[in-house]
């Protein structure tokens, strides 16, 4: 019978760690994607790569935009990797006016852009390595 409660104990230990898995991944993969959000903020580019509009008298438009693009990680054993933006920032990644509007931050339905996508599965490897015991 102590046979078979040490095994439930340990199933049990190690189904918390796979829990706690997405949460780590997204802990460990947020300065990445952080870092990949405002570089395309910083060139001025959409996360896709599309220049923005200049501003009216033909300057670069939001040149300190990478640093209003906060990051954070929500959710307990979902984790999800929140991107958000300050103002005035936010008002022009959100415009409806054409030669306004500035993405700055990727569109979920537009889908993750590769290069965060790439650091999010660098992260899940290193991640799970440690989890079972690869130690990276």
């Amino acid at each position: 019978m102590d046979g078979e409660l040490t095994a439930l104990d340990e199933l049990v230990a190690n189904l918390r760690r796979v829990d706690a898995v997405g949460v780590a991944i997204a802990e460990e993969a947020l300065p990445e994607v952080l870092e990949e959000a405002r570089r395309t903020a910083a060139a001025g580019t959409s996360p896709d790569g599309e220049p923005w509009a200049p501003k009216n008298d033909g300057g670069r438009a939001l040149p300190n935009a990478a640093a209003a693009i906060v990051g954070r990680v929500s959710g307990v054993t979902k984790a999800v990797i929140v991107l958000t933006l300050g103002r005035p920032y936010v008002y022009h990644h959100g415009s409806k006016a054409k030669d306004k509007r500035r993405p700055i931050l990727f569109t979920p339905a537009n889908g993750v852009p590769q290069r965060m996508q790439d650091a999010i599965r660098r992260a899940a490897v290193r991640v799970v390595g440690r989890v079972l015991g690869g130690g990276r």
